[in-house]
C-alpha cells in the first residue's frame, strides 16, 4: 500500500493535463490527506464559495457523489442548509449560522471554501477549527493557493475535483494509506 504522497506523484504523472499541478502538488497533498482523514472519520463538509465560484459547489458535490460503487459522502452546500446566506450576510447573522451548524452537526464540521478572501463565506470559515481552503489570489497559511491569472482557473478546479475523487477511491479501495 502506498502513501498518499507517492500516490499523488503517480497520479500526476499518469495525467498529462496536470502539468500545472506538478509544482503545486507538495502544498496540496498534505491538505488532501488531512481532509480525507476527516471525511473517512465522519466529519461533514460544508461547501462555500465566493460568488464567482458558486457553480463549483454544485459541480463538486455532484462529481463526488455520482459514483454507483461507493457510499454517498456528507458534502453540503451552505445555501442548501440556509438559503438566506449570501456573501454580504452580516457578522452577527454569520455567528448564528455557525451556532446552528454546530448544533445540527455536533461540531463535526469541515468548512470547504473555494474563492477569494474578503467574503462572508470566507469569514464564516474562520469560526471553525477544520477548514479545507482553496484560496484564489491570496496566500493564506494552511490553504491551497490558486491564481486567477494565467492558466484557466475553472479547469484547474475541475482537475482538483478529479484528484480529490480519485484519492477517495484510492483510500476506500485500500490502494493508499493516510
Amino acid at each position: 500500500m502506498r502513501d498518499i504522497f507517492k500516490w499523488g506523484i503517480e497520479f500526476t504523472q499518469k495525467n498529462k493535463n496536470l502539468d500545472w499541478f506538478e509544482i503545486k502538488r507538495e502544498s496540496f497533498m498534505p491538505l488532501l490527506a488531512i481532509n480525507l482523514h476527516h471525511l473517512l472519520n465522519g466529519k461533514v463538509f460544508i461547501i462555500l464559495s465566493d460568488d464567482d465560484r458558486a457553480w463549483f459547489c454544485d459541480y463538486f458535490i455532484y462529481k463526488i457523489n455520482c459514483s454507483q460503487t461507493r457510499p454517498i459522502f456528507p458534502f453540503f452546500k451552505l445555501n442548501a442548509l440556509y438559503p438566506k446566506f449570501t456573501n454580504t450576510t452580516p457578522k452577527e447573522q454569520i455567528a448564528l449560522i455557525c451556532d446552528m451548524l454546530n448544533i445540527v452537526f455536533d461540531d463535526n464540521i469541515v468548512c470547504f471554501y473555494i474563492g477569494k478572501t474578503g467574503t462572508g463565506s470566507y469569514a464564516l470559515t474562520k469560526n471553525f477549527e477544520n477548514n479545507f481552503l482553496w484560496i484564489i489570489d491570496d496566500m493564506i497559511e494552511n490553504s491551497f493557493y490558486l491564481s486567477s491569472k494565467g492558466e484557466n482557473l475553472d479547469n484547474q478546479l475541475i482537475e482538483l475535483t478529479k484528484i480529490f475523487d480519485s484519492a477517495i477511491n484510492a483510500v476506500l479501495f485500500e490502494e493508499v494509506a493516510l
